[in-house]
């Protein structure tokens, strides 16, 4: 296949994927991203708020920080099909009998992380044009921009999480990056140096690698069962060049330090409870019933003058 042949095929997979409705990319990502978050808290607002973030977070904080609503607006605010599709499913897969059930369906779990994945990269390639035209020359801004409007909607649920206290399945994203966070970078790295550094793709074919990227593993890991992450080879490497080392495995509880000001906070309160269950604890091995136990040392001062007065008294 020629290089002319293979650029036509990345124009059609585009163009394909641009026919979808808006409201069938967004139903189709907020049951599959709702589906993990089912039973996250007992408290239904809790549960409605991190879902959303879950699927929109990434896409909102970084409209927030192009600061350009003409050119990246908040989707919530300017599209009646986030809020309404994602209410909707979300009631649907917590509440509506049978929803959950529909949800993991093979046909409908396969098609909707498709839409998720062609949703997610559409994010991504429309944040990293934004930043290079709203920031031309600025290659933090389409680097950051591109990669957490891809993965935010998870860091931000881990750091809700920790600070609320509700448990998170695995290691925290940002200390132990899986393929939602380099997923992130490879795209927007792919769209950022083939389109806006060195010109070999155009826009449109940079959005048709990005979505097939994605969508590939989207449908290798929901019909094999597998992970088939391309990405940690890709990870692998870059620690090999950098000399970064390897975060190592473990749960979010291992990788708290051994002490933190909230644990300092419960261990000075142990010890005044335990100050403080002290003289109960005296009064209870005394014989004095219904007395209030004096510390130690008028204990001891008592039995220095009862003894004063026994020697007194056989003088």
């Amino acid at each position: 296949m020629g290089t002319t042949a293979l650029l036509n095929l990345l124009d059609q997979a585009a163009m394909t994927y641009q026919s979808v409705p808006l409201w069938l990319l967004v139903t189709g990502h907020c049951l599959s991203v709702v589906t993990l978050f089912r039973g996250y808290s007992p408290f239904w607002l809790v549960g409605w708020l991190v879902g959303f973030i879950a699927c929109f977070g990434g896409g909102t904080s970084s409209a927030l920080l192009l600061q350009s609503p003409s050119v990246a607006a908040v989707g919530l605010f300017a599209r009646n099909e986030i809020g309404v599709c994602y209410t909707l499913c979300w009631w649907t897969v917590n509440y509506c009998p049978g929803g959950a059930w529909a949800a993991e369906l093979p046909p409908i779990r396969t098609a909707a992380k498709l839409l998720r994945a062609i949703l997610r990269a559409t994010t991504v390639v429309q944040r990293v044009n934004a930043a290079v035209m709203l920031h031309p020359g600025v290659i933090a801004a389409p680097l950051v921009l591109g990669t957490l409007s891809a993965c935010g909607g998870g860091l931000l649920v881990d750091a809700f999480s920790h600070c609320a206290g509700y448990p998170v399945k695995g290691p925290y994203e940002l200390s132990h990056p899986g393929y939602g966070l380099r997923s992130a970078v490879l795209g927007t790295l792919c769209h950022y140096l083939l389109v806006h550094v060195t010109g070999v793709l155009s826009s449109q074919q940079g959005l048709g690698l990005v979505i097939t990227l994605y969508a590939a593993h989207s449908l290798a890991t929901d019909l094999t069962g597998q992970p088939c992450d391309y990405t940690a080879a890709l990870g692998s490497l870059f620690h090999k060049i950098t000399l970064i080392p390897a975060p190592a495995d473990g749960s979010p509880a291992a990788a708290k330090p051994a002490s933190t000001p909230s644990a300092k906070g419960e261990e000075h309160k142990s010890t005044r409870r335990r100050a403080a269950a002290a003289p109960v604890a005296f009064s209870e091995a005394s014989g004095d019933e219904g007395q209030q136990a004096a510390p130690p040392r008028a204990a001891a001062m008592r039995t220095t003058r009862r003894r004063s007065a026994a020697a007194a008294t056989a003088r």
